[in-house]
């Protein structure tokens, strides 16, 4: 008369505290019902008999566990509800269902109608979950999208999702080790995902761009695998190289130019960095000046080159800085050009071949003139009457003739009368000096004659 409604009868198949059911207990209230005065809960009863339940209690990662430390067993498992009511009721209690493993955000998410209940996914026990029922369910409202996801990924649904989030609506690509840029964007996710089953099948997709594009590889496999370093899923085609972290950085003119200038039939790698090898039929120089032209040229200015003469034979200096190249290298002949003065500066008639070709023992590239003689001038001295007189001047037409009229003044009468009156000193068996071309022969040194020896 005090119950308030039949206990449940259906039988679990196994027998717990001595009962199949709930209902062999009809008469023994206090099997379940604690008196007041007692130093016990009813939990502590249910516990006794479902000893599997008490067990799994102690495992805070186990759904019992979570409940310990939440709800009681009667706020979750209902009775006298009738003979064939169930005894759980999830309804009344929210479960953590994130402390398991798979969160329930998504399917709250949806409107109350259309909200899955414990058993939608837990058709026999909460301690069991049907993989079926999510098809069922998703095939209800997206059949073909699905059938498709069964294709790609198979149907194990807890590899992948937690029931965070939905795919369809919300998965966030951007937020994952490979962002979705340019033309990914709008690819199906099985053209990278391809056989994948689970989150780990998922996570270890290849994300280097070699992977998927390897057969596309127009460098043949020259550059590398490092796309990226030129490449980007913005847009493939516009490329961007750092040419200095080649070995060959570009500068000066090089900058501008287009690649396909130097890597020609798409030659990416093992090319000769070598100015001669693209210049080659530019070569003003026609091979003279061998290969190297960075010698001279600059990547900067081509056409102003800063060749160093001072490395060659023959280093400029003086009347030679300022001279163009074409006034010794004539028909831009470079190589093989002897450095000797005699090869450009031809020797005068006035030297008569007396010199030979060594013209810089009397003449320097700083000044042409004046010049100074190297060999032996006999007795008389180069310095005779102060100075440094030129060559001409005591030989105005010939190194083989001479003539003193060149400082000396020539006036025949005096120089008659003058020698007359040393006559008596000078030659006193009688006679007179005739010859006043010849007078070194009376005055070697360039001095007056003051005895008889200077005169014969």
């Amino acid at each position: 008369m005090f119950s308030p409604g039949d206990l449940n009868n259906v039988e679990g198949g196994l027998t717990k505290g001595g009962v199949q059911s709930h209902a062999e207990l009809e008469s023994e209230c206090d099997a379940c019902h604690v008196p007041f005065w007692r130093d016990e809960y009813m939990q502590d009863r249910c516990l006794a008999c479902h000893t599997e339940v008490a067990e799994e209690r102690e495992i805070e990662s186990s759904m019992h566990g979570f409940f310990d430390r939440l709800y009681t067993c009667q706020e979750c498992h209902i009775e006298h509800q009738g003979a064939t009511a169930p005894l759980t009721d999830f309804k009344r209690v929210v479960f953590p269902h994130q402390n398991v493993g798979f969160f329930l955000t998504a399917h709250r998410e949806l409107p109350p109608a259309s909200q899955p209940e414990c058993q939608s996914c837990h058709p026999q026990s909460v301690h069991e979950f049907d993989v079926n029922s999510c098809r069922e369910c998703h095939e209800q409202n997206d059949a073909s999208g699905t059938q498709k996801h069964i294709e790609i990924f198979h149907w194990d649904c807890l590899g992948c999702h937690d029931g965070s989030f939905r795919v369809s609506a919300g998965f966030d690509h951007q937020q994952v080790l490979f962002p979705l840029q340019g033309a990914h964007l709008n690819l199906p996710c099985e053209t990278c995902h391809k056989i994948a089953s689970d989150m780990d099948d998922l996570q270890a997709t290849p994300h280097e761009c070699i992977e998927c594009h390897a057969e596309m590889d127009e460098h043949a496999g020259q550059m590398g695998e490092n796309c990226g370093q030129c490449h980007s899923p913005l847009n493939w085609q516009t490329v961007s190289v750092d040419h200095d972290l080649t070995d060959y950085p570009l500068a000066g003119a090089h900058i501008g130019v287009q690649c396909v200038s130097c890597h020609i039939d798409k030659q990416w790698i093992g090319l000769d960095t070598a100015c001669y090898t693209c210049h080659v039929t530019k070569d003003a120089h026609e091979g003279q000046n061998g290969v190297r032209c960075e010698i001279c040229h600059q990547e900067a200015a081509w056409s102003e080159p800063i060749f160093d003469h001072a490395d060659t034979a023959l280093p400029l200096a003086g009347g030679h800085a300022d001279i163009t190249c074409e006034s010794c290298h004539v028909e831009v002949e470079f190589a093989g050009i002897s450095p000797t003065c005699a090869e450009c500066h031809v020797d005068p008639e006035f030297h008569a071949g007396y010199f030979g070709t060594k013209c810089g023992n009397c003449h320097n590239a700083d000044a042409w003139v004046p010049a100074t003689h190297w060999r032996p001038h006999d007795d008389f001295p180069l310095n005779h009457g102060g100075g440094s007189p030129s060559c001409k001047t005591c030989h105005p037409n010939t190194l083989e003739t001479y003539t003193c009229y060149g400082c000396h003044r020539h006036n025949p009468d005096r120089l008659f009368l003058e020698h007359k009156r040393l006559t008596k000193y000078l030659k006193p068996e009688g006679g007179q000096i005739q010859n006043f071309d010849a007078c070194h022969r009376c005055h070697p040194t360039g001095r007056q004659c003051t005895g008889r020896v200077h005169c014969e």
